[in-house]
């Protein structure tokens, strides 16, 4: 990736600038907006306005604060209809042209059974806005503002969960039932929308409180800093006590013209564009990316990418950018290892992305592996040709695209250059007339039998299949076979894994992973994708242990205690990796699989 993306502000922005422009250039197609009469079960008048968008496509039910009525949302259901979206604005009882006692006059003994009466009256609207043939009913969105407006979108969506695929939330709260809802809720993305000046305060701490509850990685938080407001009285009561500045719900979009945009570009985005889906956002996705940071997590959180797209196969717990900028720092850091660890994690949640790809290309050839290297870098060269995706998920402007294919083709021309010297030097050393290259210092001759180990081993792991990494041959009831107890696949990674961290972590000084405390490695790692995570960053703290190798200290003890040198050490752990690598290789013939390493041969 080669850049410092810090400008998700900048980028909410244009793609809101965007939304604006589609609008503008689409208005005319919208049919005029119409009032409607919707009748609670009650025999209740309640007021409404339909937006319609002349065309098939998703609905949006809008919902006022407690100081405003239908209109407030006039601005944003007139630009989502242009935008092809349905849009039904309703009044509660008691106002806008709703009937019933105005709200405002009801005493406060009045108010609970009034606000008794709201879910019926909004399952109304709802039924009008599912009931029409233009609506898809299974794409509808809701928006609220205000404590009442954030609580009846909240509520809603919990009464139909099934078909509430996003939801916009504006200056409010929900009590412990929404909350609870919103955090077993991971794929309904939501936009929430606060500013420091709001006229009734604490609703900044209410609504990151709710934002954080979100359970989905597709949240995200508008926050616009001011000065904090006093507290006066309480939003639901007394209308009219607190004196309206701009600071609160659909008043914001007065001070803050952008904000119309913005939602429309929400809603554009999670109904239209990608149904029930938004980017993961760097603040909304904090978890997994804290995770990724600390050891073993690339592990952890591909697993949970695993699980969680078996759910929903296009899910996405992190962004893009984030994630390569992390990577990137590792590159930076001389820490290549860990960087393609991450890159791979990377490009498993972002497959159609020429950046991930030539991120995971740099990695490679900084690890030494030049044909991965050019493996990825075609990739992301067919994937720049072909048009068929953004060149990222953040970016695919021209100017964006030509950095990444000029990264793309010098990592190919560096991995071919190397490729083709090994071959030369092979082909020298068949003839007998020279050798290859060999490595210039103790410590660059044990990283590389370190990563041929790397090689053979984790190409092996990665070959058995998931269903079968609970095989041992014990399985087979082979007759006069002994093989009763013996490790299965996945324990023999795992003791591999597990073996490395306890030969070589005294060379390095760093500390065993958590839940790490004999040669079967952690039990709570079960899953191939945890089991193949905690052996790639194994190998990875064996490249940092040859690299503390010196003709000074490989003859001194690995401890004070131990009877073996620190070369024994970084060497042992290769012999032992193989002789656990020739069982894996017996396993997988013997589920008819044919080794990786064998195959190449064949070949």
């Amino acid at each position: 990736m080669r850049r410092s993306v810090r400008i998700l502000l900048v980028s909410s922005l244009l793609h809101a600038a965007a939304a604006l422009g589609a609008v503008g250039a689409s208005r005319a197609s919208a049919p005029p907006a119409r009032v409607v009469a919707l009748t609670a079960s009650d025999g209740t008048v309640l007021k409404a306005t339909w937006f319609s968008a002349g065309r098939p496509g998703p609905g949006v039910l809008l919902f006022h604060q407690s100081n405003r009525d239908r209109r407030s949302w006039t601005p944003v259901a007139k630009a989502l209809a242009a935008a092809g979206v349905h849009v039904l604005t309703l009044d509660l009882r008691g106002f806008g042209d709703s009937d019933g006692t105005r709200y405002a006059t009801l005493r406060r003994q009045e108010i609970g059974p009034v606000r008794a009466l709201w879910p019926a009256d909004i399952d109304v609207a709802w039924r009008f806005l599912a009931s029409r043939p233009e609506v898809d009913a299974q794409r509808i969105g809701l928006g609220g503002a205000g404590a009442d407006g954030v609580d009846n979108s909240v509520q809603t969506a919990r009464r139909h969960p099934g078909e509430v695929r996003s939801l916009v939330l504006l200056s409010g709260e929900t009590a412990f039932p929404g909350m609870r809802f919103l955090s077993a809720s991971p794929d309904l993305p939501a936009l929430c929308i606060v500013a420091d000046d709001d006229e009734y305060p604490p609703t900044v701490e209410a609504m990151e409180l709710l934002y954080q509850s979100l359970a989905s990685p597709a949240k995200k938080l508008i926050h616009y800093p001011g000065k904090k407001a006093p507290w006066i009285w309480f939003e639901p009561f007394d209308i009219g006590k607190v004196p309206a500045a701009g600071g609160h719900g659909t008043d914001l979009f007065k001070g803050h013209p952008d904000l119309p945009a913005a939602i429309v570009d929400w809603f554009v985005t999670t109904l239209v564009t990608t149904p029930g889906r938004a980017p993961a956002d760097t603040l909304g996705s904090w978890t997994a990316l804290r995770e990724i940071q600390s050891s073993g997590g690339v592990a952890r959180v591909r697993e949970q990418l695993e699980q969680a797209r078996k759910r929903n196969a296009r899910v996405q717990l992190f962004p893009e950018a984030a994630v390569s900028i992390l990577g990137n720092d590792h590159l930076r850091a001389s820490e290549p290892e860990a960087a393609v660890e991450v890159f791979e994690l990377n490009l498993l949640a972002h497959p159609d992305s020429a950046d991930a790809q030539t991120d995971l290309a740099d990695g490679y050839l900084a690890t030494g592996r030049p044909d991965l290297a050019r493996e990825h870098a075609r990739a992301a060269l067919a994937l720049l040709d072909s048009h068929a995706s953004p060149a990222s998920t953040w970016s695919d402007t021209e100017p964006r695209r030509r950095v990444i294919r000029e990264d793309a083709q010098g990592t190919l021309e560096k991995a071919t250059r190397s490729l083709a010297a090994w071959s030369t030097g092979a082909a020298q050393a068949d003839a007998g007339s020279a050798r290859p290259a060999v490595p210039t210092t103790l410590a660059a001759a044990v990283d590389r039998e370190i990563s041929r180990a790397e090689e053979q081993v984790l190409s092996a792991a990665e070959a058995m299949p998931e269903d079968r990494y609970d095989f041992s041959p014990e399985r087979l009831r082979i007759p006069g076979g002994t093989y009763q107890g013996v490790r299965t696949f996945a324990v023999q990674v795992r003791h591999i894994a597990a073996s490395n961290y306890l030969i070589w972590s005294p060379l390095t000084g760093e500390r065993l992973p958590e839940g790490l405390v004999n040669g079967e490695g952690p039990p709570e790692l079960r899953s191939r994708a945890q089991i193949l995570g905690f052996l790639r960053s194994s190998f990875a703290l064996g490249h940092r242990a040859a690299a503390t190798l010196t003709p000074e200290n490989m003859l001194q003890p690995a401890t004070p205690s131990s009877a073996s040198t620190r070369l024994q050490r970084a060497t042992f752990a290769v012999a032992h990796a193989f002789d656990h690598y020739g069982q894996m290789v017996e396993y997988l013939r013997m589920n008819g699989i044919v080794p990786p390493a064998s195959r190449a041969q064949s070949h």
